[in-house]
């Protein structure tokens, strides 16, 4: 009867000691849990960009009065240019198209130009990004008109401070020197300002109806002037709102 005892005791000793062992591998587990958690809570945020190259495919936009250029071509090299000045500067970028194509499937005249600005919102809702830049370039009947100018949704203040921002590096370093004055920030209705309620500009890098901007937007070192001055004024903007990448 004692040897019973005995195992009986022992049995339940073995029962504490294992029990006590789970418990500790339980709340090991749930602190490894929480302190991952907290740790993946604490990395900085990735700070990232929209970058949107206007029209695409079918849609080409306005042409070049001269050398019948698409505009959509000219969007997509200075957009890729900008997006290789933000991100040597450590911000992600998300482009909303990066061929010569529509952003959406859709290439019924009817519905296409619809459905492609409701994909390129599906795609800024989607970006967690910090703000919005489209690439666009202008046209005009009189072909005196001439330089870059930034557009922004008349509601938003901060779309308004951004298109600022992104205009003074543009006056200083592009229109000062190839049309001699300086341009202000417009509010315009335009579909990609007005779709977000993030801070959006467009920037009208020149007119395709001009024989002066066409010839400089042709140049690979016009086009990547215009995109190195969109990017001072994007992280000035941001270095002022005290986001950093």
């Amino acid at each position: 009867m004692r040897t019973v005892g005995f195992i009986g005791e022992r049995a339940k000793k073995q029962s504490v000691i294992f029990t006590i062992w789970v418990c500790l591998l339980l709340i090991l587990t749930v602190s490894a849990t929480t302190l991952a958690v907290a740790v993946e809570r604490s990395k900085p945020k990735k700070l990232r960009v929209v970058v949107d190259a206007g029209h695409g495919g079918p849609d080409g936009g306005v042409v070049g009065i001269t050398s019948g250029v698409k505009e959509s071509e000219i969007n997509l090299e200075i957009a890729f240019l900008l997006g290789e000045f933000l991100s040597s500067a450590g911000v992600e970028v998300v482009y909303t198209r990066t061929t010569d194509g529509l952003v959406s499937d859709d290439v019924d005249a009817a519905t296409m130009k619809q459905k492609d600005m409701a994909a390129r919102k599906k795609i800024i809702d989607k970006s967690d990004a910090a703000l919005v830049v489209s690439v666009h370039q202008n046209f005009y009947p009189a072909k005196y008109r001439r330089g870059s100018q930034v557009f922004f949704a008349a509601h938003s203040e901060e779309g308004k401070k951004l298109a600022a921002f992104v205009q003074k590096p543009l006056n200083e370093n592009v229109n000062s020197e190839t049309v001699g004055r300086s341009f202000s920030p417009l509010a315009g209705d335009y579909y990609m300002v007005n779709c977000t309620e993030l801070p959006s500009v467009i920037v009208e890098c020149g007119f395709l109806s001009s024989p002066e901007d066409e010839k400089l937007l042709l140049s690979f070192d016009f086009r990547r002037k215009i995109a190195y001055n969109v990017c001072c004024g994007i992280l000035n903007y941001l270095s002022d709102a005290q986001i950093s990448a």
